[in-house]
């Protein structure tokens, strides 16, 4: 099995617990950073399709970090970043600050591999290869650019109040294009079920990270 690349950025010594704990899996080839500007060069350098930026790093540092990694283009920016946090359920205060969710500080390993576990690409973009290779590439390519910009447009929009109609959208969109977890999660959004707001965020998430990275869609330069 191929080992996705996950960056952990920690400033404290406590770290070690976590990088083991996800090492540990076999599924993630590690990368460490003890501070913001350490994190930010890794992620350059190594493309990580997951960044963790652990409590032990200062919450000033930490958001300069998130605010910097989503001014890099493609595909660093559009990279899944979560935090070290104890909120429950959909966190628009992360969110407004960038990043895509938490995992819990003092949760069980087996708890913080399953929420990382979350984030691993699984072959987002087989519907819409399948759809490239129906119908050539000139005709979907286009589409899927399109989708992405409003897909992004409306990860964005959870930080505050997202119209109902542009949620409906995605959704049908989304399923169009093969892309069937974004489909069923905002379209249950877009129907009022607030409890899934999270899960609507990653699966976005997700799908931007990977269209940025794939071979055929990845916007231009």
């Amino acid at each position: 099995m191929k080992r996705s690349i996950i960056l952990i950025a920690d400033g404290d010594a406590h770290a070690r617990r976590l990088v083991d704990a996800v090492r540990s899996s076999g599924q993630w080839h590690v990368l460490e950073a003890r501070d913001g500007a350490a994190a930010l060069v890794q992620a350059r350098d190594h493309r990580p399709v997951l960044i963790l930026i652990g409590d032990g790093l200062p919450r000033g540092e930490a958001t300069a970090l998130v605010a910097a990694l989503r001014d890099e283009p493609p595909p660093l920016r559009s990279t899944a970043i979560l935090a070290q946090s104890d909120a429950a359920g959909p966190d628009e205060r992360l969110w407004r600050l960038g990043f895509d969710g938490c995992v819990a500080p003092s949760g069980r390993p087996e708890a913080l591999l399953a929420a990382v576990a979350d984030w691993r690409p699984d072959d987002e973009l087989a519907g819409a290869h399948r759809l490239a290779e129906q119908f050539g590439q000139p005709a979907i390519v286009p589409l899927i650019a399109r989708f992405r910009e409003e897909l992004a447009a409306a990860v964005a929009s959870l930080n505050g109040t997202p119209s109902q109609d542009a949620m409906h959208r995605i959704a049908g969109i989304a399923g169009t294009l093969g892309f069937d977890r974004v489909g069923s999660s905002w379209e249950q959004l877009s129907r009022g079920d607030a409890a899934i707001a999270s899960i609507a965020r990653r699966e976005g998430r997700r799908v931007l990270a990977q269209i940025d990275r794939d071979a055929i869609f990845a916007p231009a330069d």
